[in-house]
């Protein structure tokens, strides 16, 4: 039977405006919306205190002389109790620990002898071959000379 409902909130008033379908044959069942119905339908979502107003007219699915398919009713609210402000809180430094005292200090062990440097070694130098042949060339001839 209700089309549509729109709901708005005034300050501390609830208006609703209700349109309904108009019936489609003559066999339908005429209904008329009354204000408990309305009511009904406020209270669902609203705390509501008192009726304000309703249409002059009656509000219906179908269309005479004195019935509507649309129609606004006025409710007033429960005033809703506002918040009560926190305290504040004060802004808090982090304090600093006291600082601890420092225990005495411990002897130093005594430092570890050091481990004898290690020879150092030369590097193996290879020579390359063609200075090794050099080498053996000149023996050679050296030992010719002295033979001779």
């Amino acid at each position: 039977m209700i089309k549509n409902i729109n709901k708005r909130v005034l300050g501390e008033t609830l208006e609703i405006e209700i349109e309904t379908k108009i019936k489609t044959f003559f066999i339908h069942k005429n209904e008329i919306l009354s204000d408990e119905e309305v009511l009904e339908i406020a209270s669902k979502e609203h705390d509501i205190i008192e009726m304000i107003s309703s249409p002059n007219h009656k509000v219906g699915n179908y269309r005479n002389s004195g019935t509507k398919s649309r129609g606004v009713w006025t409710f007033k609210l429960k005033p809703k109790p506002k918040p009560k402000p926190e305290p504040k809180k004060r802004a808090t430094t982090k304090r600093k620990p006291a600082p601890k005292p420092k225990p005495a200090p411990k002897p130093k062990p005594a430092p570890k002898p050091k481990p004898a440097p290690k020879p150092v070694k030369k590097p193996l130098t290879k020579s390359s071959l063609r200075s090794r042949i050099n080498k053996i060339a000149k023996d050679l001839s050296e030992e010719d000379e002295s033979t001779e």
